[in-house]
């Protein structure tokens, strides 16, 4: 596994400077036994502020109980959040999400008790303002943008226009759904980083998106956002990443001005 560590550079916002989030993804634990459950939790000693999760946690209910666990013991003084995944709703069995096919749905309330029994938070089209230091930001969390179940109008609902937005969702097409809305960074995964990559990043190198992205992953300005694209850490449909190693990111804010430079 890779643990990076990136700047994001944001404009004129001190209320983010400094602000230390570890950017977690698409772990997709299928079994209380999952080979991905020791990497979550290597993840402990990391320093961040907030720690965010932003989707497909699971691939199988099986794996609920498990990875609420896990990504519940990781500790950070603003708290861990969760916004849902398409495989977070559904839970086919492994010939449906080869075949694309949707299995049964997961209820929503489940997924949330889930997490709620370990101190974790999950956003489903709502937000929260956090505190930090002496200012405040809003966390906003999207329900899944592949499924189309975001609802970008509920959840920006009422958030004070003067405040910094840190958006969740899992797909980076969330990026089109928040248009003229305030979005000072996007965050989200389900590319995988293409998970099977050839040399040097070569095609074929598939996102599942709707929207062409730059990069398979990392930060980038996507349909106008400020984005960063989480490799993830686990796997779907085939067991396998090639030339693309599980990821997980700590992103440290830093405030700077029109010429890039640091505002102490």
């Amino acid at each position: 596994m890779v643990v990076e560590s990136l700047v994001v550079p944001v404009s004129d916002l001190q209320e983010l400077h400094g602000l230390r989030i570890l950017h977690i993804s698409d772990t997709h634990v299928s079994s209380e036994t999952d080979w991905v459950l020791p990497m979550i939790g290597s993840l402990a000693d990391i320093e961040a502020d907030l720690i965010v999760v932003t989707g497909d946690v699971i691939s199988n209910t099986r794996g609920l109980s498990a990875a609420a666990a896990a990504i519940g013991s990781l500790r950070s003084p603003l708290g861990t959040y969760v916004v849902p995944g398409n495989h977070d709703h559904w839970a086919g069995r492994h010939l449906h999400r080869i075949s694309g096919e949707i299995g049964k749905f997961l209820s929503p309330r489940r997924y949330v008790d889930e997490f709620a029994r370990h101190g974790v938070k999950v956003l489903i089209n709502e937000a929260v303002t956090i505190s930090v230091r002496d200012s405040q930001f809003n966390l906003v969390g999207l329900d899944d943008p592949y499924l189309g179940l975001s609802d970008p109008e509920k959840a920006f609902r009422g958030l004070s226009g003067d405040r910094p937005n840190i958006v969740l969702g899992h797909s980076p097409d969330g990026a089109e759904l928040i248009r003229d809305r305030r979005c000072d960074l996007y965050l989200c995964g389900h590319t995988h980083g293409g998970q099977i990559l050839g040399p040097a990043e070569l095609p074929p190198r598939q996102t599942n998106t709707t929207y062409p992205l730059p990069a398979t992953y990392g930060l980038m300005v996507h349909r106008g956002v400020l984005t960063h694209v989480s490799a993830g850490l686990g796997t779907a449909v085939v067991p396998l990443r090639f030339n693309c190693p599980p990821r997980a990111t700590l992103l440290t804010m830093r405030c700077v001005d029109g010429n890039n430079h640091e505002i102490r």
